[in-house]
Parts: structure tokens; C-alpha cells; sequence
């Protein structure tokens, strides 16, 4: 888990797995994650792998990182917010960019 004041990106418990099982951040927040590696990527709904962004007790939406190796950064290509979470995509992008 990568913490940022009170912000936090968590990767879900990868030993949940299966079409028909659910998985533990379906069970745990009501949170329907799934890692797009193997997606081709004009499927992709969030990126080749979107991280679930954890506030509190809540998983409020997902971030798209990126691995800029010639840079040796992390960038962040994409925010996606939840609909009820109490920050939007473009304030949460902003806040990450500080």
C-alpha cells in the first residue's frame, strides 16, 4: 500500500480469482476490481493495471499508473472516481499532481 496523507492506493487480494467467484474487493467494499493485463487494450475499461484508491473504510475510485522507466518514475496516466465518492476524477487528479 503506497500512503499519501490520508490517501492511500491498495492492490486487492490477488487470491481471489474466477468468473465465478467473487472477489475479495467485491466482498469487502462492494468494489468491482479487475487487472486489465491480459485485456487487448482498445477493451480496457481502465488501464493496464488500475489500482483501487482506498479512503478510509471506502475504495472511491482507481488510479492508471504508468512506469516511466527512462524517466525512473511512476507517472499517473488516468483517475477514474467513483459515483458517490466525496472527490471527483479531475480534483483527485489535481490533488495527486502536488
Amino acid at each position: 500500500m503506497v500512503s499519501a496523507g490520508r490517501w492511500h492506493l491498495a492492490r486487492a487480494d490477488s487470491r481471489f480469482h474466477g468468473e465465478e467467484s467473487e472477489s475479495a474487493s467485491e466482498a469487502l467494499f462492494d468494489f468491482y476490481n479487475r487487472v486489465e493485463i491480459y485485456v487487448p487494450k482498445e477493451m480496457r475499461q481502465y488501464g493496464y493495471f488500475a489500482l483501487p484508491i482506498l479512503h478510509g473504510d471506502r475504495l472511491i475510485g482507481r488510479i492508471s499508473p504508468t512506469m516511466l522507466r527512462d524517466e525512473e518514475r511512476l507517472a499517473v496516466e488516468a483517475v477514474y472516481a467513483e459515483p458517490d465518492a466525496a472527490m471527483t476524477a479531475a480534483q483527485a487528479g489535481r490533488w495527486l499532481r502536488r
